[in-house]
């Protein structure tokens, strides 16, 4: 795997579980064990416990919609190099990211909410769209397909 694909997956993996490690932690542990995770984690997330996934009774420590946008870049990045290399690969990201952007500020706009279904599959596409966008030309090297 490229060398910069594999950090921003790691990275990237490394938030998603963090943030839904941290409730499960704290339910292991009592409060405030976990909180380190929270702290860390709010200025990337408004962490909003209605708009969380929760684990063991507790919010996780990003909202859906960002756990599932980390798992999407982490997911893409890990499967670009079995993946053949495609041409519109940059409009496709900017598209998924022009959905994943549009609905939240439509909600805003328009008033009313997004399930949670909705973000995870919008926070998801917009990984996924964000490392398409990211890494639209990365070819799959032999060392990482094997002769």
């Amino acid at each position: 795997m490229g060398g910069l694909r594999a950090v921003v997956a790691c990275a990237a993996l490394a938030l998603a579980v963090a943030s839904l490690a941290a409730p499960a932690w704290q339910s292991v542990r009592g409060y405030p064990a976990g909180e380190g995770a929270y702290r860390t984690l709010s200025p990337i997330c408004h962490q909003y416990p209605s708009r969380c996934l929760w684990v063991a009774g507790r919010p996780s420590a990003l909202c859906a919609r960002c756990t599932a946008g980390y798992l999407g870049v982490a997911a893409m990045a890990l499967a670009m190099p079995r993946l053949r290399p495609r041409r519109g690969a940059r409009r496709l990201g900017l598209a998924l990211l022009a959905v994943a952007v549009a609905e939240p500020w439509a909600r805003l706009l328009a008033g009313g909410e997004s399930n949670l279904m909705m973000r995870l599959v919008l926070g998801s596409a917009g990984g996924i769209g964000l490392c398409l966008v990211t890494f639209p030309r990365i070819k799959p090297t032999t060392e990482e397909h094997g002769p």
